[in-house]
């Protein structure tokens, strides 16, 4: 029974036995393979806070999403791929409107992976790869400070698409032939880590919601930052929260590595990278990541490491790149920083890295998977304590 694929297909889509053949066949060609991967026999589930499962096929059979959304025009994966990374393609895309949430903006469909952990760096590089094929674009244009606003167009049910439009300084709306195409799918550049992260079966959005279960304040800045919660998507798009979460529970080093330290051949960093590492820059020249705004700002996957242990290629979302980029590659960039036109040769130059974080450790929530209600419970439970407590601080301040 392995390789069988569990679908439905909603009755008001299709009305007629013609339509359904064709869209069933469809999703075979697409997405299902025709002989499981036996390295991964039993590593799969569905996640619970998406569409669990809890027949035999969820757990001992290869996990593929339904086919909803599915249509013969639709991108199909690269054939050339191997058999783990047609399996990510299919889970992530088409989207599935109905499962859209702010724990999964895309509607995506991607298991929780329960086997190594050492397997994971191949599985992050799988979905890296997976959404630079998908041509996923930067949602803004240079000098844009707006970024981001676009991200839910991808699984809305509509045909609607965004683009950044760097010489007028600003967007531009293009009408799609079928809904929620690729060409809706947009990030800002720490969507990239997150995604992939989701989309190799770590649910990092869930892990950082745990964890600010279990410190509020820390994400909070004890009340000077009140924001900061996991009540809408942009508690997992602030790079500096994701840097949070590696550091407390997973592996993260500090490293503070300047463009001269990058190009010495003698340099060796505090830990040596590795691929499927996410990486953390800096951004328009922050002090180089070491001066008092060493806040991160830009962030990767890095792809590759040459025989240092330090990065090669790094997958980034930026304005003007297919999301992989050397971190030694001539970009030839201007850019305003602080008022100033500044002249940005390479990569490095632009985006000096601060430090890198690796999953080590699987995700066991404590009390099941946390819940936005979960979140507004602890948020009501500490409420009348937090005024109080930031005029206290800043009084001693």
């Amino acid at each position: 029974m392995r390789g069988i694929a569990v679908f439905s297909i909603p009755a008001r889509r299709f009305q007629s036995a013609f339509e359904r053949t064709l869209v069933v066949a469809a999703f075979f060609v697409l997405c299902v393979p025709a002989v499981a991967d036996p390295t991964e026999p039993s590593s799969l589930r569905s996640p619970s806070a998406l569409t669990a499962r809890t027949d035999d096929a969820a757990t001992t059979d290869l996990w593929l999403p339904p086919a909803y959304n599915v249509h013969p025009r639709r991108k199909k994966p690269n054939p050339e791929w191997d058999l783990l990374t047609r399996q990510l393609y299919c889970y992530s895309y088409p989207s599935s409107p109905p499962l859209q949430s702010m724990l999964n903006p895309w509607g995506e469909q991607a298991p929780i992976y329960e086997g190594p952990i050492r397997d994971l760096p191949r599985r992050i590089l799988a979905a890296a790869e997976v959404y630079r094929y998908q041509g996923v674009h930067f949602d803004g244009y240079l000098g844009s400070e707006d970024d981001g606003q676009h991200l839910f167009l991808a699984a809305d049910g509509r045909n609607i698409a965004v683009w950044g439009d760097n010489e007028r300084k600003t967007y531009r709306t293009v009408i799609q032939s079928l809904p929620d195409t690729l060409d809706e799918r947009c990030w800002i550049c720490v969507d990239l880590p997150i995604f992939a992260l989701n989309l190799a079966g770590f649910p990092i959005r869930q892990a950082m919601m745990a964890h600010f279960l279990e410190n509020p304040s820390l994400y909070t800045d004890n009340g000077a930052f009140p924001q900061n919660v996991p009540l809408d998507p942009l508690f997992f798009r602030r790079v500096e929260n994701l840097r949070k979460y590696l550091r407390a529970k997973q592996m993260f080093s500090e490293d503070r590595i300047t463009t001269g330290q990058f190009f010495d051949p003698t340099y060796r960093p505090p830990v040596p990278f590795r691929p499927g590492d996410i990486v953390l820059m800096g951004h328009y020249k922050d002090f180089d990541g070491k001066g008092p705004f060493d806040v991160a700002k830009h962030s990767g996957i890095v792809e590759s490491v040459d025989s240092r242990g330090m990065p090669v290629r790094l997958y980034n979302m930026r304005t003007s790149n297919s999301l992989l980029d050397r971190y030694d590659a001539i970009i030839a960039q201007w850019r305003v920083n602080r008022g100033h036109r500044v002249y940005f040769h390479r990569f490095s130059d632009r985006y000096p890295i601060i430090g890198h974080g690796r999953i080590i450790h699987r995700f066991e929530p404590k009390d099941g998977m946390p819940t936005v209600e979960k979140v507004r419970a602890v948020l009501e439970k500490d409420r009348p304590t937090t005024p109080t407590a930031i005029v206290r601080t800043r009084a001693t301040e």
